[in-house]
């Protein structure tokens, strides 16, 4: 015979399919009020990312938090369920989040009179958020997080959603404790000493937060002001984050430190090269994969004495970039400088290293190739000189 829990969590989640296409639509209608609100009114603003809660996800939260027992039936549950809808808020840095909270309670200043503490804004008398309490609130890691509880009244139904405002620091960090500590369900010895390396992790990036922060307010306010200067800024960044992980690693394998800062610069500037446009969503979403691999690359160990080896041959179709890939494929492993560079451009990009050449070959040509002389293109590459093509554009 089935546990009672059992009949009462698939009664709720067969609910939660019932209302998935109007919790969709109210997911995309709040993305759209938040971003309308924010993007030309605050200056700290990245980016907006909403979902709408999955069944495993509900599943787990009500196994977890034994809402079972708590909850008489599914409608009782999911009007108390504060997160059914989540939206985040992204920003640059953690004071960023401050401002953004203090804009919000701005603009939410009608009180409700069915809801106690909740407030719409003039623009939209559809949307409430709960303001009354203190903000940010204390997690049950330690840690301090700006989550607004909100109520969306659509098709007649009242739809509860989180509000979560988090720098780019918070965002790192919490998706890793998030994986590591709260949904990590296999028995780790020593659960407390990993609880506390991440707490140090957690300060250690805020220490990082509040100096970058104190480099971009260094920054000409003008070219701050602009998205191309912005993203500067922070390839800038990139650039010094890639090379002070690598430099660790290079002074690990070979026992010494070498200057490779421009390969860094290039790299960055080659893997924000499809985000290089006015599309924030697409340069956040590429900056924060790049974060995540840079997480990656820390606990795995590079050989840079070992040779570069490819799985197979290179694809290429015009002359330009055949002779390029065989020039390159030649001195690989014969030129430190470019061993140290192609050997980093393959950790960070996600191919395999004969793909991950073809790309950044076709990269090259459509940047720098019009009408090049071959002729004088082989004189060129048969000198060897290292960053002598593209390094000094």
């Amino acid at each position: 015979m089935e546990l009672e829990m059992f009949s009462f969590i698939e009664e709720v989640l067969n609910q939660l399919d019932g209302m998935k296409i109007n919790l969709d639509i109210a997911s995309r209608e709040l993305e759209h009020f938040f971003e309308e609100m924010l993007e030309n009114n605050n200056e700290g603003y990245l980016n907006i990312n909403s979902r709408v809660k999955s069944k495993q996800s509900l599943k787990e939260k009500m196994l977890r938090y034994d809402y079972y027992t708590e909850y008489k039936t599914p409608e009782v549950m999911f009007n108390r369920l504060s997160d059914l809808i989540g939206i985040r808020l992204e920003c640059r840095f953690v004071g960023d989040e401050a401002v953004i909270y203090k804009l919000l309670r701005k603009q939410f200043t009608i009180p409700s009179e069915e809801y106690h503490g909740f407030y719409s804004p003039e623009s939209n008398k559809h949307i409430f958020l709960e303001l009354a309490s203190k903000q940010p609130k204390s997690q049950k890691n330690g840690m301090k997080m700006y989550r607004i509880d909100g109520k969306y009244i659509f098709d007649d139904k009242c739809y509860n959603f989180e509000v979560q405002i988090k720098s780019l620091v918070n965002i790192f960090w919490s998706e890793i404790e998030h994986k590591v500590i709260y949904k990590n369900y296999n028995y780790i010895i020593a659960d407390r000493f990993y609880k506390d390396i991440m707490s140090s992790i957690k300060n250690s990036l805020t220490t990082i937060d509040q100096q970058l922060l104190l480099i971009s307010n260094q920054f000409d306010r003008r070219q701050s002001k602009s998205k191309s200067g912005r993203k500067i800024q922070i390839e800038q960044l990139l650039s010094k984050a890639l090379y002070d992980l690598f430099a660790h690693k290079i002074k690990e394998s070979i026992g010494i430190l070498v200057d490779f800062r421009k390969s860094c610069d290039t790299i960055v500037k080659y893997v924000f090269r499809d985000a290089l446009s006015d599309d924030e969503v697409l340069y956040n979403a590429t900056m924060t994969s790049v974060f995540s691999r840079l997480n990656e690359i820390e606990n795995k160990e590079v050989d840079f004495t070992s040779q570069i080896l490819f799985k197979r041959e290179c694809q290429v179709e015009d002359a330009f970039s055949y002779k390029l890939v065989n020039f390159i494929r030649t001195i690989i492993n014969d030129e430190f400088q470019w061993n140290i560079f192609f050997r980093i451009l393959f950790e960070v990009e996600p191919e395999c290293n004969a793909g991950d050449l073809e790309n950044f070959v076709a990269f090259y040509k459509s940047r720098f190739y019009s009408g090049v002389n071959l002729r004088s293109l082989e004189k060129r590459l048969a000198k060897k000189k290292p960053y002598g093509l593209w390094m000094n554009y």
